[in-house]
């Protein structure tokens, strides 16, 4: 089952960076005359693809966190990470780059009431900091895309948990 996962996070990640990220990207140049795509070469795609694959596995998470305890989704969601990059997820420390979930759920900000609005904040800086434009309307432009890849991540979930349920009658 978890390579099914892996496969559906990992065909979603690309599938948001390519019809998600580069359609706010051309909108934002459009908007605001400057070049963003022109900058993304071999290393910027696969950092913003490893950032959305993080968020991902953020909400893969918390949705197992909601039927289970975390003594379950963190394992799991580990697993998860390792069968998608065959390494272990390691958090970084401060503010840096997020390289894996760890990230998402260790993350803090405390200017924000709402603890929930934290990843998607980090998420936002993080796509602004690996295309080098760090203005408050680009990484606010990525930060509203958190909620649409969580809705992404739960429908792909979903799917697979279906399929997977139909193919055991």
């Amino acid at each position: 089952m978890l390579p099914l996962f892996a496969e559906g996070v990992t065909k979603g990640a690309d599938s948001i960076y390519r019809q998600l990220l580069i359609e706010q990207f051309r909108d934002y140049e459009e908007r605001y005359g400057c070049a963003l795509l022109s900058r993304i070469d071999g290393g910027k795609k696969s950092a913003l693809v490893r950032v959305v694959v993080g968020l991902m596995l953020y909400h893969f998470w918390i949705r197992i966190a909601e039927s289970h305890s975390t003594l379950v989704s963190i394992p799991l969601t580990s697993a998860l990470h390792f069968e998608i990059y065959h390494e272990k997820p390691s958090p970084k420390a401060g503010n840096s780059l997020s390289e894996s979930f760890l990230d998402y759920i260790n993350y803090q900000n405390p200017h924000f009431e709402d603890p929930k609005m934290a990843p998607a904040f980090k998420f936002g800086n993080d796509i602004a900091e690996i295309m080098e434009t760090l203005n408050i309307s680009f990484s606010f432009m990525a930060s509203q895309q958190a909620i649409l890849i969580s809705e992404i991540t739960r429908k792909i979930l979903d799917g697979l948990l279906l399929n997977k349920e139909a193919g055991e009658r």
